[in-house]
């Protein structure tokens, strides 16, 4: 990608002042900014950012009528939906765009908490009668991981 980081803007947690983040950056030769303590508009558009991830992770779990142990899905649904939406301060470019030099595709995108149906192997199954398939709902842009019920 030819794309390195120089530097890194957090907040003045411990963690990354003497955590394994700061070693990391030390060894990277990456420098590490912190925004003033108590003061979130000093730290902006991260700020602003989260605070659009936060809104669109509630309103998926509010449309999908999932708990809120679903949360780090819902968030990490929201973020990859986010870096391929148009943008007006990228010129109407994607995030992914700007990063990869493509259109991403979003045709495979689908609705978070989506109903799925998912199929049970005939060794797995009970009997003639059991199901046949199990239904849970949808928490990965990739069906790769589904809600089951318990």
């Amino acid at each position: 990608m030819g794309y390195a980081v120089k530097v890194v803007r957090t907040d003045a947690e411990s963690v990354f002042i003497h955590g394994a983040f700061a070693k990391h950056c030390e060894q990277s030769k990456i420098s590490i900014s912190h925004s003033s303590p108590y003061l979130k508009e000093t730290n902006g558009q991260a700020e602003r950012y989260f605070g659009v991830i936060m809104d669109m992770t509630r309103a998926f779990l509010k449309t999908a009528n999932m708990p809120h142990k679903f949360w780090p899905l819902a968030v990490r649904h929201a973020t990859y939906v986010k870096n391929r939406v148009p943008s007006a301060a990228l010129g109407g470019r994607t995030p992914y765009e700007m990063v990869y030099g493509v259109v991403p595709s979003i045709e495979h995108i689908r609705i978070f908490g989506s109903k799925v149906s998912a199929w049970i192997p005939p060794e797995q199954r009970g009997s003639k009668l059991s199901d046949r398939a199990w239904t849970g709902s949808l928490s990965r842009i990739v069906c790769q991981r589904t809600a089951r019920p318990n």
